[in-house]
This record gives C-alpha cells, structure tokens and sequence, in this order.
C-alpha cells in the first residue's frame, strides 16, 4: 500500500455517515412527511370541490340563458312561466331546479315580475349554486 501514499490518506479521511446521523435523518422524514402528504391531500380535495362549482355554476348559467332566450323570442312567455319550472337529475350527481315566483307587486313600483331561480347541487357541494333573476313582461 505504501505505492498509493494518496489514496491511504483518501481513505482515512473518509467517515462515511454515522448511525446517530442516519436516525436523525429517518426521524426529520418521519416527522415531515406525513405533513406534506395531509397538505397535497387538502389540495387535492380543494381543487375537486372547485371544479364541481365550476360545473354548477355552468349547468345553472346554461339554463338561465335558455330561460331568458325562450322570454325574448315570445312576448306572451310570461302567461305560462311554470313552463320553466323543472327538477332534473343530471351526470355525476348533479341536480338542478327551476322555480318560478310570481311577484304581484315588484317592489314599491307596482310592477308584475317573475323571479326565476337556478338552482345545481351536487353531494360535495354543501351549499350547492343559486343563480336568481327577476324578469318583468317587458324587455
């Protein structure tokens, strides 16, 4: 060995890693991996439960459009406004309804109105999405 003086020393200086150190290293993962893994688990339900209000509020602004377009292409629409009242169940659990309130007196204005209201929800959306709207038989 005295032919590779260099690599004698290599060697000596050379410690490698400890036991101590390699449980201290076990114990940091230990400690914050289950933290990290809770947080990427939060994550992941808070962005599913956006994507479902995205779709609510989509199935609920879909009908309202189809709602107002019917009141805009017929002026008598008003005569039979229950024609928008529905319940239906829809793909992946979503549920929406229409309800129509007739408004007799709208107000301190003695207008005749409707109040329409879309309503989407779904079994992870607790509150779930309510899109109202008032409408008169004027346009």
């Amino acid at each position: 060995m005295s032919a590779l003086p260099g690599l004698q020393k290599f060697w000596k200086d050379e410690q490698g890693v400890t036991l101590i150190e390699l449980t201290i290293v076990i114990i940091l993962i230990g400690v914050a991996l289950p933290s990290i893994l809770s947080m990427m688990g939060l994550v992941t339900v808070h962005s599913a439960r956006n994507g479902i209000m995205e779709e609510a509020v989509a199935l609920a602004e879909s009908q309202m459009e189809q709602i107002i377009g019917k009141k805009e292409a017929l002026w008598s629409w008003y005569k039979s406004s229950g024609q928008f009242e529905t319940t239906e169940s829809l793909d992946d659990g979503f549920q929406r309804s229409v309800t129509v309130t007739h408004l007799s007196d709208w107000g301190d204005s003695g207008l005749e109105g409707w109040e329409v209201e879309v309503a989407v929800t779904h079994p992870l959306l607790p509150n779930g999405y309510r899109l109202v709207v008032r409408l008169t038989k004027y346009h």
